[in-house]
């Protein structure tokens, strides 16, 4: 899947698809390295993350800082594939 130091994008397929920008993630397109696995007692919007921790990712991005993300959003990045 995806491994601590990696170069990732993240990517909101559903709004690429719609076009909607109310739905949009607010990091989509946003590149970052994995930073660790997130972990059930991470906090998230003031919540712990509990057992969504289990599909997400700590992703260090420029700007942002320290964000998680869920697998789903995010691809790896290659400067010669991923130019969306």
């Amino acid at each position: 899947m995806f491994a601590v130091g990696e170069t990732v994008q993240v990517w909101d397929w559903i709004f690429v698809g719609c076009g909607d920008e109310d739905d949009k993630l607010g990091s989509h397109g946003a590149t970052g390295v994995i930073a660790r696995p997130s972990s059930a007692n991470d906090i998230h919007r003031g919540n712990r993350l509990g057992k969504r921790a289990a599909d997400c990712f700590q992703v260090a991005i420029p700007n942002k800082g320290l964000v998680h993300v869920h697998t789903e959003w995010l691809r790896k990045f290659n400067c010669e594939t991923n130019k969306d």
